[in-house]
């Protein structure tokens, strides 16, 4: 199986048209490439925020409210491009609102035939707690592709032995991490913990990261 990971620089997309027309590009590159599955990094969506007005983007809490009727254009734009690829993507995180100002960082999985899932990231990072509006997931998930089952692991939960543990005894034999760091040790962490997990578990991990 032929992988694609991406090493993201994060954009400033004019509308969410420019945005969607980057993602096709990428992606088409990952298919003629011949690859079967796509990584895309935690917290792609909000690069959506740089089309807001500076007063909203600039205020997180803002930005996850002004995301918000942006969710079901941006799931069709990955839904329609697994299809049209023939190819399975996980997408980055779409922080997701689950009650009022609460929001959760979800990291969704598009399978080339319509099927859809997702899974919540658990641990939340220090920036994420003192947000006071992102909660952590309460679920674990395993999805197949082509026959390996594989598990998402988002960011900082990767440094957790235990939730990917019990992803690997479900049948996770691979291990899918979008992350975003905006600290060289942050980023290190992280990839420590991908190997860890990899080493421990007898898994493979592929990581995407924004830059």
């Amino acid at each position: 199986m032929k992988l694609a990971v991406a090493k993201y620089s994060v954009g400033k997309p004019a509308d969410f048209g420019e945005f969607a027309a980057r993602q096709r590009l990428i992606l088409e590159e990952a298919s003629r490439a011949g690859a079967e599955l796509a990584v895309l990094p935690e917290y792609l969506a909000l690069e959506l925020a740089a089309t807001f007005a500076p007063e909203i983007s600039r205020d997180l809490s803002a930005s996850l409210a002004a995301l918000q009727p942006l969710q079901p254009a941006w799931l069709t734009l990955y839904a329609d491009l697994a299809r049209e690829l023939r190819m399975t993507l996980q997408a980055g995180t779409f922080l997701t609102e689950v009650a009022p100002q609460r929001y959760r960082n979800r990291a969704w999985w598009f399978a080339p035939d319509g099927t859809r899932g997702y899974q919540d990231k658990l641990q939340l990072t220090g920036f994420e707690r003192a947000a006071g509006i992102i909660e952590g997931g309460d679920d674990l998930k395993v999805f197949d592709l082509n026959g390996v089952r594989a598990g998402i692991s988002v960011c900082y939960d990767s440094e957790f032995p235990l939730p990917v543990r019990a992803q690997r005894e479900a049948g996770a034999r691979l291990l899918l991490v979008p992350s975003c760091t905006d600290t060289a040790a942050g980023a290190t962490r992280v990839r420590v913990g991908c190997m860890a997990r990899a080493l421990e578990n007898r898994m493979f991990v592929a990581q995407a990261v924004a830059t």
